[in-house]
Formats: C-alpha cells, sequence, structure tokens
C-alpha cells in the first residue's frame, strides 16, 4: 500500500522508487499495489501497469485534483486501445461520467481535453480535413470518438471552402440553392470578422435564411 505521509505507509515519491515498484510487483503477482494520487504511476505508462499487474485504484476520475493526478480516461482508454488490457471499464461512458462531474461539481475540465473534452476531436473547418474523413475516419484522429462515448465536431472559419460549407448545410438539414453557397459563405466569414469568433449552428441556420430571404428579394 503506497499512501500519502499522512497514511500508514511511506509516500514514494522519485522515479527510481516508482521503478523499483513496478520491479516489486512483477516479481510478486500475487500481490496488489494501490497507487495513491501523488505516485505518479499513470504518467509512468500504461505498458508498465499493465505488466505489473497493478492496481490503481486512486485514478482520477477528471483530474479535478492535484497537479500529475492520473485521469482515469486517458489510463483507461490506453490500456484497452494499446494494449488490449481488460479494465472492465465502459469506455463509451467516459465522456458521459466527465460530464456529470461537472454538473456535481461545477468544475469544468478545458474543452479540448484529451479523450472526453467538447472539442478535442474539432480540427476546425480545412477543406481538406473535413473531406478526408469521408475517406478514413481515422486519417486525423487516432481513435474513433464514439468509442469513448465522445463525438467529431468540425465548424466553418476562416480556412473553410464552399465543399465544407455544403457539407455544413447537408449536416444541419439546411436546404439552399448551390449557388448561393459561395454567398453564404462569404457572410458566414464576415459575421466571424464582426464578432471575432466562429459561429454557432443556430447562427448558421439565421444567416442561410437570410441570404435564402435576400436571393428571393433580388429576383423578385
Amino acid at each position: 500500500m503506497l499512501d500519502h505521509d499522512h497514511g500508514d505507509a511511506p509516500l514514494v515519491q522519485a522515479d527510481q522508487e516508482r521503478d523499483d515498484l513496478v520491479d516489486l510487483a512483477m516479481r510478486q503477482p500475487g500481490h496488489r499495489f494501490v497507487g495513491d494520487q501523488e505516485l505518479g504511476l499513470g504518467r509512468h505508462g500504461a505498458r508498465q501497469l499493465e505488466l505489473a499487474h497493478l492496481d490503481l485504484r486512486q485514478v482520477a476520475r477528471q483530474s479535478l485534483g492535484l497537479a500529475g493526478q492520473a485521469d482515469l480516461a486517458e489510463v483507461a482508454s490506453a490500456l484497452t486501445i494499446l494494449y488490449g488490457v481488460e479494465t472492465g471499464i465502459d469506455l463509451s461512458r467516459l465522456t458521459s461520467l466527465r460530464r456529470l462531474g461537472e454538473d456535481i461539481t461545477r468544475v469544468y475540465v478545458a474543452r479540448n481535453k484529451p479523450i472526453t473534452g467538447d472539442e478535442v476531436f474539432n480540427w476546425g473547418g480545412l477543406e481538406i480535413i473535413v473531406h478526408e474523413l469521408e475517406v478514413d475516419p481515422l486519417l486525423h484522429w487516432c481513435i474513433e470518438p464514439a468509442v469513448v462515448g465522445n463525438e467529431k465536431r468540425w465548424i466553418i472559419d476562416k480556412t473553410s471552402g464552399p465543399w465544407t460549407m455544403q457539407t455544413k448545410l447537408d449536416e444541419l438539414g439546411i436546404e439552399l440553392d448551390r449557388d448561393l453557397v459561395y454567398d453564404l459563405l462569404s457572410a458566414v466569414k464576415e459575421e466571424m470578422d464582426i464578432h471575432k469568433r466562429v459561429l454557432s449552428d443556430d447562427e448558421l441556420r439565421e444567416l442561410a435564411e437570410r441570404v435564402r430571404e435576400g436571393a428571393a428579394l433580388a429576383t423578385a
């Protein structure tokens, strides 16, 4: 048992001592070792954890505690996806677990947090990236986001072209004459310049309707 200095066992801090622990566990596979958040075993490497049969009981559910604390989503995903270790953890619920933790604690993780962040699978709206996903969904991501209960997100930004704009319209279920796609894209980029940010899906819907109405008035 490895614990804080206020516990019943000594605090292990140094990298060398962590290496000694792994060696010890490999020689004594019948023993179970419980790593505390201060131990840093999550950063020591998933492969060592697997080989040493370490029972890392106190990984953090979403790293809301001390710096260096191993995150459940990242450790479980690495063990399962990279090394085929059966952890007993349903990876598809990791993102919903993160959101539940936020609802309870009102402490919010970074939007680009690995594995479970809302924007971690958002690579922007560069024309080539969006359309390459149709060829190979893993071309730009190491995992399919659905595996961890997350989803791909992409936006219309300064790098987006008409094909990406059309794809976004299809995704949102917006019907717009093909000839107006360029007009909408120009209007979107003008709005981004004004607001200094990308537009939300609702704002895209509203702007598409304005472009459609403007075109109808022009031909009336």
